[in-house]
């Protein structure tokens, strides 16, 4: 971790809620005071360490690309600013292609994606999120089968890795099998059970599969992650109405509603 990025963060802060309300508060009244003595504080303590040029963590760069595609105000907005970037100064020209890629295929143009892909890929080829990135380009394309193959001998080299059991579920949704998908979503919840976007994908699939009580056992447990308990409660009482005599699927739906309890009692004294 570099010690310097503590001080210039709060610079980034402070700056974003310059004009904001809640910078007229006194600061003895906020529990967490964006002022120049916190900066100041923090950059005294990162002098205490010598300071090193890091090396451009790619990993990182990859991740950025990817949330400054999400937070465009539309895809074509994207691909145009990876393009400039491209054309100017950038810290990673490969994670500035990475972004060009998700931008072009989120902006419905896979064949343009899928050549910037292969300018980065070609030095890479085990790294996973091109694999992913080349199969959200096929499903672009309308050819979910092909996804579907991709992503699965990936898996067969990285069993169990969530970025790739997602994108691989998803591509199943796509290609029309809602049940393979059901089914590779419920093993995967045993090993990452914190995603809410993996109980949203389940509960559609497993709409799709016809398991209308499992859609609102994991619609409940996505809002329980969102921390909306009153929708979760609600979702396990739909799912409660329609378990007849399964006595085994009716006590953990009553174990689920009990921790839901447990949950507000704890937020109360919170």
């Amino acid at each position: 971790m570099d010690p310097y990025a503590a001080p210039q963060m709060f610079e980034r802060m402070l700056a974003a809620t310059r004009y904001s309300s809640t910078n007229r508060v006194p600061e003895f009244m906020r529990t967490h005071p964006l002022s120049e003595r916190r900066i100041a504080d923090t950059r005294t303590r990162a002098m205490q360490y010598p300071k090193r040029i890091r090396p451009v963590s790619l990993d990182f760069q990859l991740m950025r690309a990817r949330v400054e595609v999400h937070s465009a105000q539309t895809p074509e907005e994207a691909v145009a600013s990876f393009r400039a970037a491209l054309q100017g100064q950038t810290r990673s020209p490969e994670a500035t292609t990475y972004g060009l890629v998700l931008a072009l295929t989120a902006a419905g143009r896979p064949n343009e994606a899928a050549l910037s892909l292969d300018s980065i890929w070609s030095g890479n080829t085990d790294r996973i999120e091109y694999v992913i990135a080349d199969a959200e380009i096929d499903l672009a394309r309308g050819n979910p089968q092909r996804a579907v193959a991709t992503l699965e001998q990936r898996l067969e080299l990285s069993p169990g890795n969530h970025p790739l059991t997602m994108a691989y579920a998803d591509a199943l949704h796509q290609a029309g099998s809602p049940h393979l998908a059901e089914a590779a979503l419920i093993e995967q919840s045993r090993r990452v059970s914190n995603d809410p976007g993996l109980w949203y994908l389940l509960a559609e699939v497993q709409g799709l599969a016809g398991n209308i009580i499992g859609l609102h056992r994991s619609r409940a447990e996505y809002f329980i992650m969102i921390n909306a308990l009153d929708a979760a409660e609600k979702q396990l009482g739909y799912a409660q109405a329609l378990t007849d005599r399964d006595f085994t699927t009716s006590s953990l739906i009553n174990e689920r509603l009990r921790d839901i309890q447990s949950m507000r009692a704890e937020m109360d004294r919170g």
